[in-house]
């Protein structure tokens, strides 16, 4: 499998376990999957104690503490030690981030919730595909029993 495909995978696998755990708050709308102008990506997910927790594909990962004035500082791994890792959001609407220095955007996911039934057992799940103009559709597909 080539890498585009891989990441791509990688990438709706992140974003639906993003979507499972969103919480209603102001955090909201700077959780998702960015492609930084490097061409690599970073992953924003909810956390605990209205933290943001992120990863990248290398494998690093911090959290993200919100303070007083609305910025936000990072601690390295899952250590409450400081990390110089700056990372800023735009507003909402706008879906950017700063990244250490590299500007980058939120990729747009198209989700759809499906249901269906099997042995007797109603299964439910999300197909997660990256809007793109390619001539096919990447996707992924998670089934959970409810």
């Amino acid at each position: 499998m080539n890498h585009p495909i891989r990441c791509t995978i990688a990438v709706c696998v992140l974003l639906l376990a993003t979507v499972a755990a969103r919480a209603a708050d102001s955090l909201d709308c700077h959780i998702g999957s960015y492609r930084l102008k490097d061409g690599e990506l970073v992953d924003v997910a909810p956390s605990y104690n209205d933290r943001l927790r992120w990863r990248r594909f290398d494998g690093t990962t911090g959290a993200l503490h919100r303070t007083a004035n609305g910025e936000w500082t990072n601690t390295y791994g899952w250590t409450d030690r400081a990390d110089r890792t700056t990372v800023s959001f735009s507003d909402c609407k706008s879906g950017r981030i700063d990244f250490a220095g590299i500007p980058g955007r939120r990729i747009a996911f198209d989700v759809t919730n499906s249901t269906f039934s099997s042995h007797d057992i109603m299964l439910a799940g999300a197909s997660s595909c990256r809007r793109v103009a390619e001539e096919f559709p990447l996707s992924f597909v998670a089934w959970r029993g409810t």
